[in-house]
């Protein structure tokens, strides 16, 4: 499964052993990852060769809606030499052509997830308080080097008190402001913001990280359907009957999702020695521990580049102007740049500041044109060439090197899938908790959520999420 990688890469950052211990260990950790997530998920479509979960509480199952214009994609993949990995893909080996599952409740075909999912297996001793911020986490001084959480101070100033544990579970926005507006990250960003510093750990709301990605949009020949008219035109007939089938509980095509993915590495797109090169002269002089290891990743040909997906809508950069649209997303699985997450010295209470770096260097940016030069190729293949009469974006027109960039410079989008700005990784390299997902210099102050990833995922990071709460949980109720 994608979350497999994560928690591999993960381990193998944070733990400080020799060589042959951290792979013993990653290898644990990653066992342990899977029968973890695999806890999550309930499985509910016919059997096949994946990895699932099947007593969980996340319903999942292959949609029963599927768009002509998608069934092309694993011939037309396989034209082009991609290897189709259908339905064995999620269990650590994601590279090829494949079609996913989707989180839906098969009994009522709506999305589930954690708050119609997990939420409601949970205790009477679980109070949910919405419309709530915190304040700070309360601090308390127990050594020369670590603090212990007591508590969190919301805004009116009323102080909810911690027997145990103190957990953020605010995502990779979030989780690193409250740490700072509690004292614990970079000193100067912290007083900036009227605020006592507590534990300095520099990394508090760096590395911030997202897959970056572009859309190749092609309309399709009349009479070959799409998803469009229910998304811009969703008080016609068509999509009005169909929204009542959905709320009679009988198939509609309100259940698609996406469905279509690929996962390729460079050498599939026939672009690995000048993109491996490129990556080695831009960040081989690093001492970046994320930059390091993601030129190790480069090197694996287990572990994708670049991500393409298969949408049978439109969505991009110009706007929706009639007709049926079919989109390949292009995806950056490993861009190099890193930004950050900070609290504002102005208002810290209120929107953080955001410096996302995106494309800020040229291995990212080459790699983005890359991939959408790859799309077309794709579009361009039978049987899928057959379904369409006019690229729309970027346009036939779009040729050159230059005409490349500048499409990509301004086409360039994100699938926030945020993560980073918490990482798990040896406290020296910019760490802010360690393997027991605990915030370096506290007892008790635990960060659960994908601002621990210390490198962005090759795969989408839901998943991960629900495996990582999944650890944390076991972890909390063993030293409890």
């Amino acid at each position: 499964m994608k979350f497999l990688q994560s928690l591999a890469l993960l381990t193998a950052l944070s733990v400080d052993v020799s060589a042959s211990a951290t792979e013993s260990a990653t290898e644990s950790v990653t066992d342990y990852a899977a029968a973890s997530e695999s806890k999550s998920e309930d499985f509910t479509g016919k059997p096949d060769n994946d990895r699932h979960g099947y007593a969980g509480p996340i319903r999942n199952y292959y949609n029963r809606v599927l768009y002509p214009v998608l069934e092309t994609w694993l011939p037309t993949m396989s034209m082009l030499g991609i290897n189709i990995n259908d339905r064995r893909s999620l269990s650590g080996d994601p590279i090829g052509a494949m079609f996913q599952p989707t989180n839906i409740d098969e009994t009522k075909h709506t999305r589930s997830y954690a708050a119609s999912s997990y939420l409601p297996l949970a205790g009477k001793n679980l109070v949910v308080k919405t419309n709530t911020q915190i304040a700070k986490v309360n601090m308390v001084k127990r050594s020369a080097t670590q603090y212990q959480a007591i508590g969190v101070t919301l805004p009116d100033g009323q102080i909810v008190k911690a027997r145990k544990e103190v957990i953020l579970s605010a995502g990779s926005i979030q989780s690193p402001g409250l740490l700072e507006l509690s004292g614990i990250g970079q000193p100067a960003v912290v007083k900036a913001a009227g605020v006592m510093p507590v534990i300095s750990l520099p990394g508090v709301g760096e590395n911030y990280q997202d897959h970056i990605r572009m859309s190749n949009t092609y309309q399709l020949k009349d009479g070959v359907k799409s998803f469009d008219n229910l998304i811009y035109n969703n008080a016609g007939v068509n999509a009005t009957g169909e929204l009542q089938k959905w709320v009679d509980g009988e198939r509609s095509l309100y259940e698609y999702t996406t469905a279509a993915y690929g996962f390729t590495n460079w050498d599939q797109l026939g672009l690995a020695p000048q993109m491996k090169n490129l990556a080695r002269r831009l960040f081989g002089s690093s001492t970046n521990v994320i930059d390091a290891k993601k030129l190790q990743l480069l090197d694996n040909a287990k572990v994708p580049s670049v991500e393409y997906i298969h949408e049978a809508n439109y969505i991009g950069i110009n706007g929706y102007k009639g007709g049926n649209f079919f989109t390949l997303f292009s995806t950056v699985m490993h861009p190099f740049s890193r930004g950050s997450v900070h609290i504002d010295p102005k208002d810290p209470r209120g929107k953080p500041v955001i410096d996302a770096k995106y494309m800020g260097n040229e291995y990212d940016h080459r790699a983005l044109v890359e991939a959408g030069r790859f799309a077309r190729k794709i579009a361009n293949t039978e049987p899928l060439r057959s379904l369409w009469k006019a690229e729309t974006e970027p346009g036939e027109d779009v040729q050159t090197d230059e005409q490349w960039f500048a499409f990509a410079k301004k086409a360039m989008g994100i699938f926030y899938h945020p993560v980073g700005t918490c990482a798990m990784l040896p406290r020296r390299d910019g760490g802010v908790v360690d393997p027991e997902l605990r915030v370096y210099g506290t007892t008790n102050l635990r960060v659960v959520d994908n601002s621990i990833i210390p490198i962005i995922p090759t795969g989408h990071i839901q998943t991960a999420a629900y495996g990582i709460a999944e650890v944390a949980a076991a972890k909390i109720i063993a030293s409890a």
